[in-house]
């Protein structure tokens, strides 16, 4: 029974806290209608100049970690630097898309603050959410233009949307060439909850879909995924063999859009917007707030999902720490989508080959009290390709119970960022043809660089070698079919 239509826009003010909270939880999927969108400081003039604060502040920071999601039709890579975006308004009137984290911290503390204060929420977070949730990040900032740009020779509007190329995901769903595709449809492996984007400005277009495999669906759903064949706004694909639906939102300025996003595959696109009008969204990544009653417990709820006790990390814990020694794990240990632990075994002395111990090992800095999990037991199936079938919806994560803990972000990084030193490179370091990172040559060595903004609990990954031997992933977002061919 659903307090309200779960997946259509609602308005905050016919709504209650509660309500909001218990449809998120069981769809993971929440988009309402701020009733105070309306804010002076929301302009985004004012908000560029609040940008321009925290680029002053430390300019080499911010280009490091600006982000180009789709430079559209600009040839000139350095006209959407940080730089040239924020403090040339002439880049307003060329198409672009991109995006940067801003972290809490004694730089950009202040700027942080400021930009929470243009949002319509008295304390900088959704007031409809604010009493369930908490932080313990900075925020996501997502800007782009999509409009026509005057040409400079001939000295007339040219709309250089018509002479955009399709990029390959264009293609597969059909998308209109006038259109800014953001990354490619995927799924996270993180262990917030959710992410909530309020858009600042201007509008985004979301196309997103059930991941079926997420172990959330059994945590909060009695039905599991929800069936979006016979839903407003779902559009079903006309290519391959999965015929997906996916809901399309078309996210205004004044809207909250709230996901789970291990539980759906999403993707964004900026359609043709009037001149000057810049798409601005705020995102920010939350966890719930644990109650005595353990209503709102997350954690605890996976716990319960497979009968297993919620275990609580005894203290503060570094990615590759031992948690638990081996007398001291239980037999049951809380499984879920989102590890953050797992089991090991290591060798006590250097003589005997045989004296090795099982130990439970932290897979990212774990904070003191937080609930352990280790990664679901999964039973692969043999994939098929009956037309009417469901998604395959193979799991896209980001993550793998037995891979290296060194090749999982360990926290935010921006562009070009040094990610791991040539001491820390595992020998297997996962490849793809659309990797994150890539080797860099430093004067101290080889070390990992990061090619666009990762995000914490991502899985670092490099570009296969010309002439090695590797496994490669490929996943189509059109037929949702995730394969792994020998190379």
């Amino acid at each position: 029974t659903h307090l309200f239509p779960p997946f259509e826009r609602q308005k905050e003010e016919d709504i209650i806290p509660e309500d909001a909270l218990e449809s998120f939880l069981h769809n993971g999927f929440l988009w309402i209608r701020c009733s105070n969108k309306q804010n002076q400081a929301t302009s985004h003039e004012n908000f560029r100049r609040l940008l321009q604060e925290l680029y002053s502040s430390d300019a080499q920071s911010f280009e490091r970690k600006w982000n180009v999601e789709n430079s559209g039709d600009c040839k000139d890579s350095s006209l959407l630097k940080a730089r040239e975006v924020l403090q040339n308004s002439s880049s307003l009137h060329r198409p672009f898309y991109v995006s940067t984290i801003v972290h809490k911290d004694e730089v950009s503390s202040t700027t942080l603050d400021g930009i929470l204060r243009a949002l319509p929420f008295a304390s900088g977070s959704p007031s409809i959410l604010d009493e369930y949730i908490r932080y313990d990040g900075g925020c996501w900032l997502f800007l782009g233009s999509n409009c026509s740009s005057v040409s400079a020779d001939e000295n007339k509007t040219t709309n250089v949307c018509k002479k955009r190329k399709k990029s390959d995901t264009q293609q597969q769903h059909n998308i209109s060439s006038s259109s800014l595709s953001g990354r490619s449809e995927h799924v996270d492996e993180v262990d917030h909850v959710g992410t909530w984007h309020y858009q600042l400005s201007g509008s985004k277009t979301w196309y997103v879909r059930p991941n079926q495999k997420c172990g959330d669906w059994d945590n909060f759903s009695d039905v599991g995924p929800p069936d979006l064949q016979n839903t407003a706004g779902a559009q079903r694909s006309t290519t391959g063999c999965s015929r997906a639906y996916r809901l399309k939102i078309i996210v205004e300025e004044g809207d909250l859009f709230v996901l789970n996003t291990r539980a759906w595959y999403h993707r964004t696109e900026l359609d043709t917007q009037k001149d000057g009008v810049l798409s601005i969204s705020i995102a920010r990544d939350f966890h719930l707030r644990l109650t005595d009653e353990d209503e709102l417990d997350l954690e605890a709820a996976v716990a319960a999902a497979i009968d297993a006790p919620v275990i609580l990390c005894k203290s503060n814990a570094k990615k590759g720490d031992v948690i638990l020694e081996e007398d001291e794990i239980p037999d049951l240990l809380p499984q879920g989508d989102s590890p953050n632990c797992a089991l090991a075994e290591i060798e006590i002395g250097d003589d005997d080959e045989e004296n090795t111990k099982i130990v439970l090992i932290a897979l990212r800095d774990i904070q003191k009290d937080e609930p352990l999990i280790v990664a679901c037991v999964e039973v692969d199936d043999d994939d098929n390709c009956d037309g009417d079938d469901d998604d395959d919806d193979s799991d896209v994560c980001n993550a793998d119970a037995g891979m290296d803990p060194r090749v999982i972000a360990v926290r935010d990084f921006g562009q070009r960022e040094q990610v791991l030193g040539e001491t820390d490179i595992p020998e297997d370091m996962p490849r793809s043809l659309d990797p994150n990172c890539e080797l860099f040559d430093e004067e101290d060595g080889c070390v990992i660089r990061s090619l666009r903004v990762i995000a914490q609990g991502e899985v670092l990954s490099i570009a296969p070698d010309d002439d090695g031997e590797y496994e490669e992933i490929e996943f189509d977002t059109a037929t949702g079919e995730f394969n792994k061919t020998a190379k």
